[in-house]
Parts: structure tokens; sequence; C-alpha cells
């Protein structure tokens, strides 16, 4: 990619500050440039598995919540950033969009989690509300709560059929980019090797269309580079079961100092999902223009 994150150059410049020498890295990955006029006005960094995303069947759109904590006043703006990008992406394809809110694996799969079950049932019914709101009148939207009890049986289901198709190993660093740390092995945190196994379900056929009700023949997931490793083990088991998968890559949402994905950054650096919703534009670098006018577009259609 000859030393670019794709053809704008805030994105490049964030992606270098929150990804330090990892481009090389991204590339052994499968990264590959994403040519075509929908990367001059987004944030995309890159393209996976099937190159013609545009014959894609449906949106796979879902933000991260597990770093709120179960609290709503704790996410941050990643998840304006990740739902406003998928529904600008569906909405310029016509193609129905489906985004799945963790909640059942923080309750059932992280220790002492049903203790904050109702917690979490809030925050993935409050952003739910929100991103329902956005699409109204522009994109055919389906929020998928998990901790629902149908949705979070299914997913078990699949995450079970799916168990001796990824090895346990291949689990390890699944969302480590910035270094190549094995994380949880060795750790106390083996619980996650299920929640990283529910996650990959997500992407998978049998799920998909038992909660959404969608076609499913072309799968266009449109989520951060941080999903890279986890849409990979989704794309390879869907591959060997015919269906197709693309993966539209796009930067995280930075914070403050354009150098730390904004989930991940200090308090003093976060920017909030609060402050993307005050109306104001949240932060200085670029990426605030960028997002506060994309939601700007999609507020004027709430």
């Amino acid at each position: 990619m000859q030393g670019s994150y794709g053809p704008l150059a805030w994105v490049s410049d964030a992606m270098h500050g929150m990804y330090p020498d990892r481009e090389g890295h991204l590339r052994r990955l499968g990264l590959r440039p994403a040519d075509d006029e929908i990367s001059t006005e987004l944030p995309v960094v890159g393209l996976l598995g099937a190159a013609d995303w545009r014959a894609a069947t449906c949106v796979l759109a879902s933000p991260c919540i597990d770093h709120s904590s179960g609290r709503i006043s704790a996410l941050t703006a990643s998840v304006a950033g990740d739902l406003l990008i998928g529904l600008r992406v569906a909405e310029a394809l016509g193609l129905p969009m489906v985004s799945f809110l963790g909640s059942g694996e923080e309750t059932h799969l992280v220790p002492s989690g049903e203790e904050r079950c109702a917690d979490w049932q809030r925050v993935a019914e409050y952003v739910a509300g929100l991103g329902t709101r956005w699409a109204r009148g522009r994109v055919d939207a389906t929020f998928v709560r998990t901790g629902e009890p149908v949705a979070w049986a299914t997913i078990k289901a699949q995450t079970a059929a799916d168990h001796d198709r990824v090895p346990q190993a291949g689990l390890d660093g699944l969302h480590r980019l910035v270094d190549d740390n094995p994380y949880p092995r060795g750790t106390r945190f083996t619980y996650l090797y299920d929640y990283y196994r529910s996650n990959i379900s997500h992407y998978r056929r049998p799920v998909i269309e038992a909660l959404a009700g969608v076609d499913t023949a072309h799968v266009l997931v449109v989520e951060n580079v941080q999903q890279i490793k986890c849409v990979a083990w989704a794309r390879a088991l869907n591959d060997a079961d015919g269906i197709r998968t693309s993966h539209l890559v796009t930067c995280p949402a930075p914070d403050a100092t354009n150098s730390v994905r904004v989930s991940r950054a200090e308090p003093r650096h976060r920017i909030m999902l609060a402050d993307v919703l005050s109306g104001q534009q949240p932060g200085s670098a670029p990426y605030w223009a960028f997002l506060s006018a994309l939601r700007d577009r999609f507020d004027a259609h709430g």
C-alpha cells in the first residue's frame, strides 16, 4: 500500500499514530487497498476477502460495547463511528444492515456477568435505539441484542458447531494488532476464548439468517481494523460453507491525541459517545469533522 492507508491523508495519519510500524503486518494479514469511489468519502483503510464487495446482499456493522463496563455513560465515540459508517455503506448500496450488540457475551461469558445482566441490557437497548433512530427512513437495519434468550441460544449453537474448526491457538492475540502478544494465553482471562468464539459466530450465516432474516449469500462486514483477525476466521468458515464474505476495513475512532483508539485511551483523552451526540464537533482531529458531518446527515432523518 506504499505507506498509505487509503486516499484520505487524515486516515493515514490516524492509522500510523494508532498502529505505528504495523502497516506491513496488516498487509501480511491480507489487507489490500479498496480502490473505489466510496474510499474517497469514508475512512476505509483496506479490503479483505471477496473483492466484489459491491455485490454483497447484506451489511454487517457491529460496534463494541464491552469497554463500557455496562454503563451507558461510559460508551465512547467508537460506537457512533462504527454505527454511522456501517449505515452509510448500507445506504449507498441499498442493502439491509445487521448489527450485533454483545450483551449476551458480557452476561454469560464474563465471570460474575449475570450480576450485571440488567446493566448490559440497558446498554444494548440504548445503542439499538440510537442506531434505529439514525437508520429510520434510510436503511433497513436490525439490531440484535445477544443477551436475548433466542439470540443467545442461536449463537451458542453455532459456536458449538464451529468449535473444532477453530483451534484455541488460533484465537491467541485475536485482537492484538499493535503488538504480537498472544493474549489471553498464559493469563487468568482464559474465558475470553469462549468470548472470541462467540464473536466469530456473529458473522456466520445460520446466526445472521435466524436472527435478522436477511439474504446472506454475500456478507459485507463494515467494521474497524481491530476486527480483522476475527472476521478472517469467520470468512474462512463461511468460504468452506459456500458463503461469500468481504470485509471493508475502517479506521477506528482515535482519542483526543490521534494516537490511541478512543475506547482504550486514558480517561483524560477519551471522546465519549455523549460528546458526539451533543451536536458539536467533539475533537480537533479531522476524524471528528467527518463524523460530525455524518452524524448531522443521519440526524436529519432521525
